[in-house]
């Protein structure tokens, strides 16, 4: 059962992290259509690795987050990137 509470807890602080930089995003570029864009996908491809630790497919999590750009792959917490790491390859990339 700790386990899933601390996938869980780990899932939440992404969230969170997710709803932030959406925040942010809406805030530092009212005005720059651009901008919002880049903001929305980031959120967007955060929400895919969300969605793939979620359903615990770790090593498909980290070959996703491994392809964001370097702000939203900070946004990860390092203990999700430290589960996520356990695994690394999903075995197609093997």
């Amino acid at each position: 059962m700790k386990r899933i509470t601390k996938f869980a807890k780990l899932a939440e602080q992404l969230e969170q992290a997710i709803s932030a930089h959406v925040t942010e995003g809406k805030g530092a570029f009212p005005k720059d259509k651009a901008m919002k864009a880049v903001y929305r996908r980031d959120a967007r491809d955060l929400r895919n690795v969300l969605e793939l630790f979620r359903k615990e497919d770790f090593a498909a999590a980290y070959a996703q987050a491994w392809k964001l750009d370097s702000l939203p792959r900070e946004l990860i917490p390092q203990a999700a990137w430290q589960v996520m790491a356990r695994v690394r390859k999903p075995k197609k990339l093997r």
